[in-house]
């Protein structure tokens, strides 16, 4: 007795269930992961850099200031004096 398509030797034919396709394989899982990382490093540097900033612009504001005190007065400056120099010469302008 012939088949049709639906029928295989009296057995309803079966369908193979396709497996399910994952949203993310482990190749994209791990890309993603890394681009994390990378982008948890670059944002802590930012962070520290520009928390150090107004430390490295007053120290640097401060050696200048130095500088230009000792080369007027032929002195040497310490930190004390100098920060009574930018106390009372800086506040004025602000």
């Amino acid at each position: 007795m012939p088949h049709n398509g639906k029928e295989r030797r009296g057995k309803e034919r079966r369908r193979r269930r396709q497996p399910k396709k994952r949203f993310f394989n482990k190749k994209d899982i791990q890309f993603y992961l890394i681009a994390m990382v990378l982008c948890a490093f670059v944002a802590a540097a930012f962070s520290l850099f520009t928390a150090k900033a107004p430390e490295v612009a007053q120290k640097v504001e401060t050696d200048v200031i130095r500088s230009k005190v000792e080369s007027i007065t032929g002195q040497k400056m310490d930190d004390k004096t100098i920060q009574e120099l930018k106390k009372k010469y800086l506040s004025k302008g602000k």
